[in-house]
């Protein structure tokens, strides 16, 4: 993603490379910008939507050079996730990208089919029909059910050597960071009922964008005897 003050950079160095042209923005040369704005924002930079008034003036330079693009063009197929058996994915994916994802969507999640690097992170997840009455040996006998908290003791029967771990026959829990603790799907975390800021941003350039849409060539093919 590109940067207002990348933006105002990229202008600086147009006027240099065409000092004829150097009072023109970007050099008097065709610029055209191409990406989605709802996706990542740039790294340690404000986005070109930025609506922020504290901004450096080279940064207030990229603003400028930004708003000064009054053409649009939107592509509206989708070609990565084509055909009628994508048709729900695509749903799903639009609805993410403006953080609105529906309780339909949602429910369509949980039912998804769970793919996994390795056999034991798959025997580690196996569960549902059938799982209740799979024997205790499956699960190296452990419990469904045991307590953690600092202080308890452990005994390890395994030697797992692996890096970072040191084998001690009985053990105590020191620390229960990085703990893993599967939570329900929360259809909070990927829905806001009032947009963040960052999304306010984003929707109010893709309104003004939407009034500059292109709809006709801007300039008409010439076409020769």
């Amino acid at each position: 993603m590109l940067g207002i003050e990348q933006l105002a950079r990229i202008d600086s160095r147009l006027r240099q490379a065409f000092p004829q042209r150097s009072l023109e923005f970007f050099g008097g040369v065709s610029v055209l910008l191409v990406g989605d704005f709802f996706q990542l924002p740039p790294v340690r930079q404000k986005p070109l939507y930025s609506t922020s008034t504290s901004l450096s003036s080279l940064e207030r330079r990229g603003q400028v050079a930004y708003r000064l693009f009054d053409r649009t063009v939107f592509l509206t197929t989708v070609q990565r996730q084509a055909g009628d058996d994508q048709a729900q994915f695509r749903r799903a994916l639009q609805e993410l990208r403006e953080s609105r994802l529906t309780q339909s969507e949602v429910d369509s999640f949980r039912a998804a089919l769970r793919v996994y690097s390795t056999r034991a992170r798959v025997e580690a997840k196996n569960q549902g029909k059938g799982a209740g009455r799979a024997p205790s040996d499956n699960a190296g006998n452990l419990s469904n059910k045991f307590p953690v908290a600092k202080g308890a003791r452990l005994l390890i029967s395994l030697r797992d050597f692996q890096a970072g771990i040191s084998y001690v026959a009985v053990s105590r829990v020191t620390s229960l960071q990085g703990l893993l603790l599967e939570a329900p799907f929360d259809r909070q975390s990927l829905y806001n009922h009032t947009p963040t800021e960052g999304m306010k941003m984003r929707l109010a350039d893709q309104q003004r964008r939407q009034g500059q849409q292109l709809s006709d060539a801007p300039y008409p093919p010439l076409y020769l005897d």
